[in-house]
């Protein structure tokens, strides 16, 4: 074993570059390089298969890009409350798609495949959150529909997401736009109505050759406070729908294509990201007056389905090839989508085939001559369409293909540098060698666990099941001999477990979280409780008391009277009480029903804030809560401000004004002028 320091140094750098250097192979594997393909697509022979009659089918485009727009809000019985898409749908103004998104559903990804037509991975969902001046994330360079579109002359308009922006640089794409924060979440008004302010303005200089893209975040934001079932869903569809209506009716009057998509759907809990139905299902329309002419059947609303699923499902990076053939301009070079099938009927039939095979070639460029599947010559509308489907898969395939040679090199490294590691352990752990097994099992059981999805969204479960086993290992080693602690602590156990639904697979109503956000007056009760168990357990524990008294306290009676208790009492109380303010505030203003026992603290809190509490909105509220949090911090910075201030003055340098406050608050003021201090 190791017993000499300097076998220990020599074995902790070896463990630990093997750690930084199977990290680093493993994330190379994990994260390959894409390949793709350099400049901008052209038309084979200048000549475009998409002309009708001379023209492209459509002259202008608006596109609507609502954030987490899931097919059931726009199409479902009892869920969508959006009267002008099932009345465009029921016409046959507009064609319904559910548009299968790709995870990971995060807005960047989906965007570049939105523009490009390509598949994201999993890098981009990193830098989706990147700052604001890093452009490591943008599309210049890379073919999309955006580029392709300038470079014919259109004029590109954008207002919304800011996102855009960091794909597309603003002064090399757009003539006008303005972005908006996707990171306050509470807001759910004005992120939308700072895209709706430019909208009568945008729409009246729509006559031809004019881009105007719009970005919505409310819906998405909605999602993230309250959920799909949140009461400001309703509400917040409505006025999507009321958008769409006033965009529909002054674009239908031009040669305009008007398209209504989500970037990704949303899981029950209102979170996107993963690959839940919820999440990969959002909505996608396609309207415009020129559709009545293929006469569809579709009705709308219809019965809501457990899979999202609602009229065709397409992929949502079919969109691409499908605007290059409306537009008139050629599928971007790194495109694996396929048109859509039903715009097809706009043209004659000898133009379909045309259309597809130009499809069909730009395909098989991706995937190379010498890689190409067996495929014979067809102009049978459905044959290329099979063939289409097939070599998107595949190249969809390959752009999730990873490099297992690396990740393996990554994990053998690991693996080695975690064995090193446990040497090393173990020579100082010589005394208790099953202790260091158990945690080394603990660790490995730990990471064979997230070779499984399904146990990845279901971590909570493998927690559970090592919290109870070490509960009952210590129980029999004798580490725990009270029996009332150990009980205690498994019904806490079961509590937290039976307290909401935490994973995807297993769901049920019947959680402790969902009875009491259904019995107001319980739960704010607890809430209460809770805020008052915690302000006396930080007064009687302690540890603010100590940071604050001014003198050595030997005793609680002392400790009232002493004058840091004040200070104490005055830091502890205020915040928790203006936390629980704060929190009911929130609590209405997500939309929520103030329980009847908080009459009363709401009209003080508004009264205080100068609004009438029977007729507050939700922006009175957030104004309320913006106040409260402005109003914490100063009061908090302030008191620390004065504790240190009063520390420097009582010091051990100046033990007469100590002591004369000392006498002063014991209310035995006299002359210590005489007074031995010690």
């Amino acid at each position: 074993m190791l017993t000499s320091s300097v076998q220990r140094t020599i074995v902790l750098l070896l463990a630990a570059s093997l750690h930084i250097a199977g990290y680093l192979l493993f994330l190379r594997g994990f994260f390959p390089a894409k390949t793709v393909l350099p400049g901008d697509s052209i038309f084979p022979n200048e000549t475009s298969p998409y002309l009708f009659k001379g023209h492209a089918q459509f002259d202008n485009l608006v596109l609507v890009v609502v954030d987490a727009m899931r097919a059931d809000f726009m199409y479902a019985q009892d869920i969508s409350h959006m009267p002008f898409v099932h009345q465009l749908v029921t016409k046959g103004d507009a064609l319904p798609f559910t548009a299968h998104a790709s995870p990971p559903t995060v807005t960047l990804p989906r965007l570049k495949g939105i523009t490009s037509g390509s598949t994201p991975s999993f890098l981009d969902a990193i830098l989706n959150i990147a700052d604001d001046n890093d452009d490591t994330q943008g599309m210049t360079g890379n073919d999309s529909w955006l580029n392709q579109l300038k470079k014919q002359g259109k004029s590109l308009r954008f207002f919304g997401d800011d996102t855009w922006l960091k794909l597309f640089p603003p002064e090399d794409y757009f003539d006008r736009y303005e972005g908006t924060n996707s990171f306050f979440v509470s807001d759910f008004t004005e992120v939308d109505n700072n895209v709706t302010r430019h909208l009568d303005a945008e729409l009246n200089l729509i006559k031809g050759n004019d881009v105007l893209i719009l970005h919505y975040l409310g819906l998405d934001h909605i999602g993230h406070k309250g959920g799909p079932r949140s009461p400001y869903m309703k509400e917040k569809q409505e006025e999507m729908d009321s958008i769409i209506k006033k965009i529909y009716e002054k674009v239908s009057k031009t040669n305009s294509l008007l398209v209504v998509m989500g970037d990704h759907g949303m899981n029950e809990i209102g979170n996107h990201g993963g690959s839940s139905p919820g999440e990969t299902s959002p909505g996608m329309l396609l309207a415009s007056p020129k559709f009545r002419n293929l006469r569809h059947t579709n009705k709308a609303p219809i019965p809501e389905t457990q899979d999202y699923k609602y009229y065709k499902s397409i992929s949502q990076i079919d969109l691409v090839p499908t605007l290059a053939s409306l537009l008139n301009f050629p599928i971007p070079k790194n495109s694996i989508g396929v048109i859509i099938q039903e715009v097809l009927d706009l043209w004659s039939n000898d133009q379909r085939s045309s259309i597809l095979k130009s499809n069909l070639e730009q395909l098989t460029k991706l995937v190379g001559e010498d890689k190409l599947p067996s495929m014979k010559a067809s102009d049978s509308e459905e044959e290329l369409y099979e063939q289409l489907r097939r070599l998107s898969s595949n190249l969809q395939d390959v752009a999730t293909e990873y490099n297992f040679f690396d990740i393996n090199c990554g994990l053998s490294g690991l693996f080695i540098g975690g064995f090193l590691s446990y040497l090393l352990f173990a020579s100082f752990w010589r005394d208790n060698k099953l202790e260091l097994a158990l945690h080394y099992a603990l660790v490995a059981l730990y990471s064979i666990h997230f070779h499984a999805s399904s146990l990845v969204e279901e971590e909570h479960q493998i927690w559970w099941l090592i919290s109870i086993s070490l509960l009952v290992l210590y129980c029999h080693l004798g580490r725990f001999k009270n029996f009332f602690l150990c009980a205690l602590i498994l019904l806490c156990l079961r509590t937290i477990r039976a307290w909401s639904n935490s994973g995807q697979k297993y769901k049920t109503q019947l959680t402790l979280g969902e009875i009491l956000l259904n019995n107001s007056n319980a739960l704010w009760i607890l809430v209460a409780l809770t805020y008052a168990i915690l302000a006396v357990s930080i007064f009687c524990q302690g540890s603010f008391i100590d940071c604050l008294t001014l003198t050595k306290i030997d005793n609680m009676t002392d400790k009232v009277r002493d004058f840091g208790t004040l200070f104490a009492f005055i830091l502890i109380f205020v915040t928790c009480s203006v936390s629980l303010s704060f929190k009911l505030c929130q609590w209405v203003t997500d939309g929520n029903s103030a329980p009847d026992m908080s009459y009363s603290i709401l009209s003080w809190i508004c009264e205080s804030s100068g609004v009438d509490y029977t007729r507050a909105d939700k922006h009175d509220f957030q104004v309320i809560n913006t106040n409260l949090s402005r109003s914490t911090a100063w009061l908090v910075l302030t008191l620390l401000l004065l504790r240190l201030t009063l520390a420097r003055l009582f010091d051990k340098h100046n033990d007469f004004m100590r002591t004369t406050i000392e006498l002063f608050l014991d209310g035995r003021y006299e002359s210590v002028s005489d007074r031995r201090f010690v």
